[in-house]
């Protein structure tokens, strides 16, 4: 009880302070959405990676392709690929066996994956998206992470997040989810996307040079607020896109993916103490609420 009401309470301060957006916008007609790329970079597989799959491939949207680039054809990915693209009769989707050279990224990484799907769309996509493999949409997510790109050309980046919501509340799966909790309202402040649900123009990409800069870093997310103000463009959350995460995770693998999240920060964020700070007391908080909530009621 009392757990939930301090994230209630967390929730409506950060919301009250970051002015989060509303999504009232009008709707852009079927004839202004511009030709569209879809990427997704594959190694492996999730459980949620099948359903993800299919809705990629049934979007209500008029024109788009997707391109998914599997780390290789023996990856089991591959497979659940191919029977995806056969039951749903798709005739706009691409597959792509990752080719691990410099150009593409420093390391065999999603980013990676997604550098060399750019490098090799043609000049008809005016627009790139890109969606994580535990990512499932909605059949209006490409409308709706495209849509203020259209209706804003101050807008460089369109972007949601992610929100876990494990079917068995496991010790890694409230970890993932306490931390995540944590992150979306200093990503939201510090105006950084999240790279598993992100959208910007091809034109973008290309007056940036931002092909060669990503080619060089591990996680481009982590990049695009500052690449971004350099354009004198900003970046957008839609807040209908908060993606679901039903994943089930054990304490080392939740350990591990905090590990990666803290790393990325260090690494290309110059405001990873104040990340750093922020995420830690929220989950403190929490976790006290948790343990104290039970006593006190």
């Amino acid at each position: 009880m009392v757990s939930t009401a301090a994230v209630a309470v967390w929730t409506v301060a950060h919301s009250r302070v970051f002015r989060i957006p509303s999504n009232d916008a009008p709707r852009v007609d079927d004839e202004s959405f511009p030709r569209t790329a879809v990427l997704m970079g594959l190694k492996g597989t999730d459980p949620q990676l099948a359903e993800g799959l299919r809705r990629l491939l049934t979007q209500d949207y008029p024109d788009y392709e997707v391109h998914f680039v599997v780390d290789s054809v023996s990856d089991p990915a591959w497979k659940l690929v191919e029977q995806a693209i056969r039951d749903s009769k798709a005739t706009h989707a691409r597959m792509l066996e990752f080719q691990d050279v410099p150009e593409n990224g420093i390391v065999n990484c999603t980013n990676s994956k997604v550098v060399q799907a750019i490098r090799e769309l043609d000049d008809s996509f005016e627009v790139v998206a890109m969606a994580d493999g535990d990512v499932v949409t909605n059949e209006n997510w490409l409308r709706e992470i495209v849509s203020p790109l259209v209706r804003d050309p101050k807008i460089g980046v369109s972007t949601g997040n992610r929100w876990f919501i494990p079917p068995r509340p496991t010790l890694g799966s409230l970890a993932a989810h306490l931390w995540n909790a944590a992150a979306i309202s200093v990503m939201y402040h510090l105006s950084m996307p999240w790279g598993g649900c992100y959208a910007i123009r091809t034109s973008t990409i290309r007056r940036g040079g931002l092909i060669e800069k990503w080619a060089k870093v591990a996680a481009l997310d982590m990049h695009t607020t500052n690449e971004m103000r350099q354009l004198g463009l900003t970046v957008h959350y839609v807040p209908t896109l908060m993606m679901v995460n039903r994943g089930t995770f054990s304490l080392p693998f939740a350990v591990n993916w905090i590990r990666r999240q803290l790393t990325w920060a260090r690494l290309y964020n110059p405001a990873w103490p104040f990340i750093v700070l922020h995420t830690s007391v929220f989950v403190a908080t929490m976790l006290a609420a948790a343990v104290l909530g039970p006593v006190c009621y």
